[in-house]
């Protein structure tokens, strides 16, 4: 089954799905496919949204000012923001399947062999990003590293995993997680675009893309 074709205009509060216009959600903080819907998170309404052609299907109340979310196969990985959880949602019935507390504000997840990955702010003692692995059959979280500064964004390639934080831009194998790339004097990246030759960095502070061979 194919993806629905989407895209959101937040300015106007517009979801575009395959041809047809709705209302929508103020801050849609991200917008993602799944089989011949649209998923959409609201950091406004702190709800999760399920779209077809025809309009709404259903909603599911989630987090305090969710952040980011990631789809893998009929599972939604929900980052609940300032209630400090990973969120767990089933689809398309917008179950809560499962919920992992974790330290500070939960910012950006990907997957990568069926575990979530995600980027948390810790704002004391100072200001940091943590890296974290979830291991879903003990629920327990395992700090992978820090970095100084604000989670930007989170991705995944056929090799390792993109960080992007304040200032700074790396990859990580799977193999070693031990940076293979660094691209510092960065703003903020706040996406990855993932490319066959290399990837595109999109900085959010000074608004330009970067695009980096691998």
């Amino acid at each position: 089954m194919g993806h629905a074709d989407i895209w959101v205009d937040d300015a106007a509060h517009l979801l575009h799905i395959s041809g047809h216009i709705f209302p929508c959600d103020r801050e849609i903080v991200t917008a993602l496919p799944w089989k011949n819907h649209a998923l959409l998170l609201s950091a406004d309404t702190d709800c999760l949204s399920l779209w077809d052609a025809e309009g709404i299907v259903r909603t599911a109340r989630v987090g305090v000012y969710p952040q980011n979310m990631a789809v893998q196969g009929d599972t939604a990985y929900v980052c609940g923001g300032a209630d400090g959880m990973l969120h767990l949602l089933s689809l398309p019935d917008l179950r809560k399947a499962a919920v992992y507390p974790l330290p500070g504000i939960v910012e950006r997840v990907c997957t990568h062999a069926a575990e979530p990955w995600v980027l948390t702010l810790l704002p004391e003692p100072e200001m940091c990003t943590a890296l974290l692995r979830i291991d879903l059959c003990t629920a327990e979280s395992i700090e992978i590293t820090r970095f100084s500064g604000i989670p930007g964004a989170l991705a995944t390639d056929d090799v390792g995993l993109w960080i992007g934080v304040t200032d700074l831009a790396l990859h990580l194998p799977w193999a070693t997680l031990v940076p293979d790339v660094i691209v510092d004097g960065i703003g903020l990246p706040e996406r990855f675009n993932v490319q066959p030759e290399g990837v595109i960095i999109t900085d959010g502070l000074e608004g330009q893309q970067i695009f980096v061979r691998t």
